[in-house]
């Protein structure tokens, strides 16, 4: 504090000086009154002298006569002029040096101090400024008292002080110097040389006048700066009181529910009322917050007014002032310099602030909006924490068996202060976007400036070339603008070329084991995927939770799919107006078809409307029970066969039937047996001809769809085809990070160590972190082979929650090995078969390949112990359908592929050709 306000009241002084030292400059009498009023007064002087000394004598001799004023020409001509003539040269040269010394302070202040940023009274850069301070006024004090400074004795008497001692000089030469008209002894030339030193010295006084307005320029444009980034200050105050207001809210609901720890008989109930009184607080102050589009316009509004003001200290400057080259030091000055040349001050202001530097000060607050959206993004975000929260917490009190055994509060509050470091990391975004744009409106505001010092400061030449330089930048600019659009464009086809090079070289790569470490590839092939286990121990409540394999209910977790979310909803909606075609959603092995009908049925269920969401877990081999599994699931029991279904449903009274109906698992409707389709194209018969009562919505895989647009092309016609692709990078991304956003745990990508992935990388902070996240998940989207489950129990293996308490370490991805060995081409296309059926028992499959059954029991117990395929969950013994052909050891056990390796499978199967 000590040193910013020395060094404030040093410059206060040392701008001061700046203000008034061209006037004093000027006001010592210039050279040619100086020599107009003593040198031609010496003549005058003389003939009085003469006059006065000689009245009284009578001289009759004119030899004498002349003898006399031989000797006085020759003494006036050669001592008493001369000595004047050099007194005078002597007194500019003395004049010049010490103009020349003022120059020379002055500009050294400038180059050292001026083109500094303002308010730099930190550190090192405060002592530089001091010390340059007070290396100025050092400078100027000891010129002021020097012999030739223009308050001396010397160069300061005026042109009375020089004719009285030019007249005692010539006095006692007077006395004997005969009054001749005719004698002229003015020095030649000595108008023209007093004339070139008052022009040098008028040329100095304007370089100290540039001196003043480069400092009340500085000043200027200083103080308008200070406004500008005042006023986008005030504006994230609001912001930041709002997110204060939200961090003690949260503090405020922590201490509510620490107060209900002890609580145990309706602590469900009394959560569920916390949670909606403190997500209504966090939504009320969140309404206050601003838009980021409307903040953007009010940041950009201070901007546009402070390029105004900017042109306008340009405007005030004077168009152009001739200066000289400012004299070295160990110069002796024996005439005037050069010719003067002139400094365009207003030019170079308005070139300092021209029009592509005053866009880059209106887009500087660009981060603050940027930053306000990320503000909202996690205010919502915290919300959700919050109240996740607390459903964590009702559930486990439901779902435990002992409701003492379990601390719901803990998880509460754990889940509150997550939310809070969300406040927290809120506030540092908006503080670091704001400290962003003010670093960048500075930058240009210095950029400018030092445009100015440097043309108003330059020599001849230099300036020219300074010149020559903004014209060159101007038109580069402009050639920038015009070939921006044709360099992008050029570069993604660039990128696009070398990607699509990339992916087809990739198998070679891989193949040939090059840039991989054996030892490692050795390594991971005794650590096969189907032995690992899917859900890592030790993981916290809430993780458990988010991340458990388990189909999705929540809306805010399903990703990628908004497209076809939306599809089904327009189907919907032209169904409800025209009864328009049902629709079938045909989806890959492991791409989340479940959760994607879970959401649907949320989606379209409603008070008007009720939704029947089914899956065919098994094969169902006969129309009877198909029609009464309908039924039943329609409330419409009795019917015999789907064309006595189809008549109830048509007949039913409005509003007792629901209004959709969502069937999943239409592949156990078909087996690649002859006439195995019978009863898939008598379901799609029914779905056509009830169609104007119910809104139909089935699924089946894609393997499945392949074969059954082959044997029942006219059925299917009938329907709307609706298609999920695997999740690109990007949405799977989206996918793993909206569960553990819930979470509210920080987490952090550890850095691979490996050398490829460390000499690809660049950036540091957090550019090197999206590095890194980047990298991890073009990986991850690789391993997952576009299983999502896969993906999700990759993500949990690079979880580490034991390094850092409360937070989470994600290491390196280390793919697995899909399987333990290599599977032969029996078993690859018995896992085709399963495949295409979703679920196969035994005898199912030795039925669509013609086997005997010991042999393919042989065969799937021969998956099974790779652990490629295994049972169907709750479909053992006892729970198939009645109609389900039995073995000989009783209820067939039914097969499906294991859902972790379901991805893996079909890649294998690709690259055999027996999928596609």
């Amino acid at each position: 504090m000590r040193l910013e306000a020395e060094l404030a009241e040093t410059g206060k002084r040392v701008a001061d000086a700046a203000d008034g030292l061209p006037a004093r400059v000027r006001a010592p009498v210039s050279a040619s009154a100086l020599e107009r009023r003593a040198g031609m007064g010496l003549w005058h002087s003389v003939k009085r002298e003469c006059a006065r000394a000689l009245s009284p004598l009578v001289w009759r001799r004119e030899a004498r006569d002349v003898a006399v004023t031989r000797v006085a020409r020759g003494h006036l001509g050669r001592v008493v002029l001369p000595g004047q003539l050099r007194a005078f040269r002597e007194s500019q040269r003395s004049r010049a040096g010490w103009l020349g010394g003022v120059e020379r302070a002055w500009s050294e202040w400038l180059s050292a101090v001026l083109r500094s940023p303002d308010g730099g009274g930190e550190g090192d850069d405060g002592e530089a400024l001091l010390g340059a301070a007070h290396d100025l006024n050092r400078r100027l004090a000891a010129l002021a008292g020097s012999d030739s400074s223009p308050w001396g004795h010397t160069a300061g008497m005026d042109a009375g002080q020089a004719e009285g001692i030019l007249a005692a000089t010539v006095a006692v030469a007077g006395t004997f110097v005969a009054d001749d008209a005719n004698v002229d002894t003015t020095p030649r030339r000595a108008d023209e040389a007093a004339a070139e030193w008052d022009r040098w010295a008028a040329e100095s006084a304007n370089r100290l006048d540039i001196c003043a307005i480069l400092v009340e320029a500085r000043r200027g444009v200083d103080r308008i700066r200070r406004e500008l980034t005042s006023n986008w200050g005030a504006a994230v105050t609001g912001i930041d009181a709002a997110l204060s207001e939200i961090d003690t809210s949260l503090e405020r609901g922590r201490a509510r529910v620490e107060r209900l720890a002890d609580r145990v008989a309706g602590l469900a109930e009394a959560l569920q009322r916390e949670e909606a009184r403190t997500v209504d607080e966090i939504s009320r102050i969140e309404g206050t917050l601003p838009d980021p589009g409307r903040l953007l316009e009010a940041l950009k509004d201070g901007a546009e007014r402070a390029v105004h003001r900017f042109q306008e200290v340009a405007e005030r400057l004077p168009e152009e002032v001739v200066v000289h080259g400012v004299p070295r030091a160990d110069a002796r000055m024996r005439r005037p310099g050069g010719e003067g040349y002139p400094v365009e001050l207003r030019e170079a202001a308005l070139q300092g602030f021209d029009a592509l530097r005053a866009q880059r000060i209106r887009a500087a607050p660009a981060p603050v909006s940027e930053a306000m959206g990320r503000v909202h993004a996690l205010v919502a975000e915290l919300r959700e924490v919050a109240a996740y929260g607390f459903e964590a917490a009702i559930a486990e009190i439901s779902e435990a068996a002992d409701p003492a055994a379990v601390q719901p509060t803990e998880m509460v509050a754990n889940g509150l202060s997550r939310a809070g470091s969300k406040v927290q990391e809120a506030r540092a975004a908006v503080f670091e976007a704001l400290a962003a744009a003010e670093t960048t409106a500075d930058g240009e505001v210095d950029q400018g400036m030092d445009h100015l010092f440097q043309r108003a400061t330059a020599d001849r030449l230099t300036g020219r070339y300074l010149d020559a330089r903004s014209q060159v930048v101007a038109e580069a600019a402009r050639d920038q603008e015009r070939w921006r659009g044709r360099l992008s464009r050029a570069a993604r086809r660039l990128s696009g070329s070398w990607h699509a090079l990339r992916t087809r070289l990739w198998p070679v790569k891989r193949a040939l084991g090059i840039g991989e470490d054996l030892h490692t590839r050795a390594e991971l092939r005794d650590r096969s995927l189907a032995f690992a286990e899917e859900a890592p121990g030790e993981l916290p409540v809430v993780y458990r939770r988010l991340f458990a394999f388990e189909p999705l209910t929540d809306p805010r977790l399903l990703a990628g799919r908004e497209d076809a979310v939306e599809a089904v909803a327009s189907a919907w909606a032209r169904w409800q107006a025209e009864h328009t075609r049902s629709l079938m959603v045909v989806a890959p092995t492991g791409s989340g078809v479940t959760s994607f009908l879970n959401i649907v049925a949320e989606r379209l269920g409603g008070e008007e409307s009720r939704t029947v969401r089914r899956t065919l877990g098994e094969r169902v081999r006969t129309e009877a029970a198909l029609a009464a599994r309908l039924g039943n699931w329609m409330g419409l029991d009795g019917a015999v066969d789907l064309d006595g279904l189809a008549e109830r449903i048509l007949e039913a009274p409005a509003g007792t039937l629901p209004g959709q109906v969502i069937l999943e698992g239409a592949e156990h409707l078909h087996l690649r047996v002859p006439e195995g389709a019978f009863l898939l194209r008598r379901l799609l018969a029914f779905i056509t001809r009830t169609q104007p009562r119910v809104f139909w919505v089935l699924s089946m895989s894609a393997s499945a769809w392949q074969l059954a647009a082959k044997r029942c092309p006219t059925s299917l016609g009938d329907t709307e085809r609706i298609t999920l692709e695997a999740l690109r990078p990007a949405e799977l991304k989206q996918a793993v990070l909206a569960r553990h956003r819930l979470s509210g745990l920080p987490f952090q990508y550890v850095e691979p160590r490996t050398g490829r992935s460390l000499l690809r990388r660049r950036g540091r902070g957090v550019r090197r972190q999206q590095l890194i996240e980047t990298e991890y998940f073009q990986k991850l989207h690789r391993a997952s082979l576009g299983s999502i489950r896969l993906a999700l129990f990759y993500w949990l293996r690079s979880a580490d929650f034991s390094s850092v308490e409360g937070s989470l370490q994600v290491r390196p991805l280390e793919a697995l090995e899909p399987f333990a060995g290599p599977l032969d081409i029996e078993q690859s296309f018995a896992l085709k078969a399963i495949l295409d059926h979703g679920t196969l028992t035994v005898e199912e499959y030795c039925e669509v390949v013609r086997l005997p059954v010991p042999q393919g029991r042989h065969m799937f117990h021969g998956l099974c112990d790779l652990r490629v395929i295994e049972t169907v969950p709750g479909k053992e013994h006892g729970h198939e359908a009645p109609d389900s052909p039995r073995g000989s050891d009783g209820f067939p056990t039914r097969y499906r592929v294991r859902p972790l390796v379901s991805g893996a499978v079909v890649a294998h199967l690709k690259s055999l050709n027996i999928a596609h």
